[in-house]
């Protein structure tokens, strides 16, 4: 029988998103709380190096837990593991503390392990972190190409070692490009979330944009707090600092440095997308607005590099800004004609 409550913990709250989503960034942020206690940054070990919840152990299967893969022995060991692990932004840890604490947990892997999650934490919050796809899949294939976030060096792909999240279905990408990899773990992850989500209290949840985190983060975060019924920040939070795991100073049109490659990916997201934007909308928050999605789902991109005429949307003005972003006109960028 699975354990219903755990004496150690109230409320945990578990921020959710696909990697590189800026899921460090509110952590790091929402960790200076001052009622919050966190492992003091990602979970891997905590988790992993249980053997019934290893991935290496379970065959690389995918990083994917249900709420059948813990029995009581293992969910308690979990708990014991996080709440020894546990510790304050002011040094405090919970050596010969005895009460409940507010902890804090993310890492993306996690998106696979809700159902998992809630048998561990049946009290649980979660923060789902969304990001414009163009954004974190470019951010994902930069993270890939750095080396700086493999998590399974035995594995190959992309040229690479694998990095980040290993979703189900994951050998089928193995001789696929950057691109296409990188797709597949941002969409992987969503799904997963917004179909956990389904069986989920609305309660339970709550929703916000990277968009939004980072033009507005003052009001995003105490909304978050409000959320998660803790006391707002006492201290300004006009501009949040960068992540631990930053790899260039933050743009938003840092994407178009794989825009090629990024457009090509974009139709077959459109219904996670839409997904996404629905959730939003329906918890007060504004969409995910793509311009680029019409373009890139009625274009198709040859191996020259440029577009077919016949293939171009009709009605851009060969003077007008390219509807790719890239700032150049139409037709300097994707009007350019196959001759």
């Amino acid at each position: 029988m699975v354990l219903k409550q755990t004496s150690k913990f109230i409320e945990p709250i578990i921020i959710l998103s696909a990697p590189r989503a800026g899921s460090t960034l509110l952590f790091e942020t929402l960790a200076k709380h001052p009622n919050l206690w966190t492992v003091g940054g990602e979970s891997h070990h905590i988790i992993e190096h249980i053997p019934a919840l290893s991935t290496v152990a379970r065959g690389y299967v995918s990083n994917r837990l249900d709420s059948v893969d813990g029995d009581d022995v293992t969910i308690k060991t979990l708990q014991t593991r996080f709440y020894k692990a546990a510790r304050k932004t002011n040094g405090q840890t919970t050596a010969n503390l005895d009460r409940q604490i507010r902890l804090l947990e993310k890492t993306p892997k996690n998106a696979l392990r809700i159902p998992f999650l809630l048998s561990v934490f049946p009290d649980a919050k979660f923060i789902y972190l969304v990001r414009d796809p163009r954004e974190n899949i470019s951010s994902i294939m930069d993270g890939w190409r750095s080396g700086r976030f493999v998590t399974y060096p035995e594995i190959t792909a992309a040229n690479s070692k694998w990095s980040f999240l290993l979703p189900d279905g994951w050998k089928d990408y193995k001789s696929a490009s950057i691109a296409a990899l990188a797709r597949f773990q941002w969409q992987s992850a969503n799904e997963a979330i917004l179909d956990s989500f389904k069986n989920l209290p609305s309660k339970q949840y709550a929703v916000v944009s990277y968009q939004d985190l980072v033009t507005q983060p003052e009001d995003e975060v105490n909304r978050l707090l409000k959320f998660a019924e803790l006391p707002a920040f006492s201290q300004s939070l006009q501009r949040l600092p960068l992540s631990r795991y930053t790899l260039s100073v933050p743009n938003k049109d840092k994407w178009k440095q794989n825009q090629d490659e990024v457009l090509e990916q974009l139709p077959l997201v459109e219904n996670t997308l839409e997904q996404i934007n629905n959730l939003l909308v329906s918890r007060g928050n504004k969409s995910l607005d793509l311009v680029d999605l019409n373009f890139a789902r009625n274009v198709q991109q040859t191996s020259t590099g440029v577009i077919n005429r016949k293939q171009a949307p009709s009605k851009v003005s060969r003077n007008a800004p390219c509807p790719c972003g890239s700032g150049k006109r139409y037709k300097q960028c994707h009007g350019l004609i196959v001759k």
